[in-house]
C-alpha cells in the first residue's frame, strides 16, 4: 500500500476568513506527562484526551506520533490506534541504537525485524521509519561506531517498505549525508525534523531530496531565524515535539525578521513521499497557513 505525506499550507484569500488547518509530522505523545506523570510521579489525571480535543478544536487534522524505539514504536503504535487522526513512524533514535545489541533476548538482527514487522503489519498508521539518524552531540549515550552501524541498517526497512525517512542530525551532518549518498537507492524521500543547521547544511539535504522540519529547536538562535527564513517554502514541514511546551501555557507569536517568509496568498504545497492516506495521490486540501513562522514561547 502506498501512502503519501502531503501538507498544503496556503494565505487565505482576503475575501474569506479560513480556519488553520495543519498536519503535525513530528508528536512526542508517548511521553508519560501527557498522562500525568512527572519523573516517574502521577502528577494529574492524564489530560492526553483534552491536548488532542484542543489540537483539534483549532484545526490540527493529522498527528504523527513519533516512536524512538522498539519499545516506544510499540507505544506509538497503540496511541495512534486511539484516533482515526493519529500516525506514527518506528525506528530506533540515534541515542538510543545501543538496544540494537542490549535488550535482553533480542540480537541486533531480531531488533530489525521486530521494528520492520510492526511497519508492514501497520501500514494503515506507520508513516515513516524513524526516528533515526546520527547525534553527536549525545555520544553519552550512544557512542559513535553503535550510531553509524544501526541508522545504515535501518535504511534497509525502507527499502523493504517503501516508507521515507524521519530523520534526526546534530552534529554530524557530514557523516549522516554520507551514509544517505551511499544507500540512497535504499528510500525514496524523507524529512530532517527539528531542522537546527546551518543553511548550507539545508540546502544539501534539500539538493538530496529531503524536506526540512521546522520546531521550537529550530528557532533559537538568529542563525536558526536566518535559516528558517532562507528555506524554499515548499521544502518546510511543520512540527511541535509537543512535550517541549509542557508545563505551562503555549504562546504563539510572530518572529520579528521573518514576516516575508511566505509569499502572501501563494500556495505552497509541502509535499513527502510517504504517509497519511492510502492512494498515490495524497492530501490534496489546501491549507491557510500565517505569513510568518510562529514558535512557542514558554509562560509559567
Amino acid at each position: 500500500m502506498g501512502f503519501i505525506w502531503r501538507a498544503a499550507a496556503a494565505m487565505a484569500s482576503s475575501s474569506a476568513s479560513r480556519r488553520l488547518r495543519l498536519i503535525d509530522i513530528g508528536a512526542n505523545l508517548t511521553d508519560p506527562m501527557f498522562q500525568g506523570i512527572y519523573h516517574g510521579r502521577q502528577a494529574h489525571p492524564s489530560d492526553f484526551d483534552d491536548v488532542l480535543k484542543r489540537a483539534f478544536d483549532v484545526g490540527l487534522e493529522k498527528i504523527i506520533v513519533t516512536g524512538g524505539s522498539l519499545t516506544d514504536s510499540k507505544e506509538a503504535l497503540t496511541v495512534a490506534a486511539t484516533n482515526d487522526r493519529l500516525f506514527c513512524t518506528v525506528g530506533c533514535h540515534p541515542t538510543r541504537c545501543g538496544e540494537f545489541e542490549q535488550t535482553p533476548g533480542v540480537s541486533p538482527e531480531q531488533y530489525l525485524e521486530q521494528l520492520l514487522a510492526l511497519a508492514r503489519e501497520n501500514r494503515g498508521k506507520v508513516a515513516a521509519i524513524g526516528e533515526c539518524g546520527l547525534d553527536f552531540d549525545r555520544l553519552q549515550f550512544c557512542p559513535k561506531d553503535l550510531q553509524l552501524r544501526y541508522f545504515e541498517k535501518q535504511l534497509e526497512l525502507c527499502e523493504r517498505t517503501g516508507l521515507p525517512l524521519f530523520l534526526h542530525c546534530r552534529n554530524a551532518f557530514s557523516d549522516f549525508i554520507d551514509v544517505l549518498k551511499r544507500n540512497e537507492m535504499k528510500f525514496k524521500g524523507g524529512v530532517m525534523h527539528s531542522f537546527d543547521g546551518t543553511l548550507v547544511e539545508a540546502q544539501a539535504a534539500i539538493d538530496f531530496g529531503l524536506y526540512i522540519g521546522i520546531n521550537g529547536c529550530s528557532l533559537k538562535t538568529a542563525e536558526n531565524l536566518y535559516v528558517v527564513k532562507a528555506l524554499p517554502v515548499d521544502k518546510i514541514l511543520l512540527e511541535t515535539a509537543v512535550e517541549q511546551s509542557r508545563g505551562g501555557v503555549t504562546r504563539f507569536t510572530c518572529l520579528p525578521g521573518v514576516d516575508n517568509i511566505r509569499q502572501p496568498h501563494a500556495p505552497v504545497y509541502v509535499y513527502m513521499p510517504g504517509a497519511l492516506d492510502n492512494t498515490n495521490k495524497g492530501i490534496a486540501d489546501t491549507v491557510s497557513a500565517p505569513s510568518c513562522i510562529k514558535t512557542s514561547e514558554h509562560v509559567e
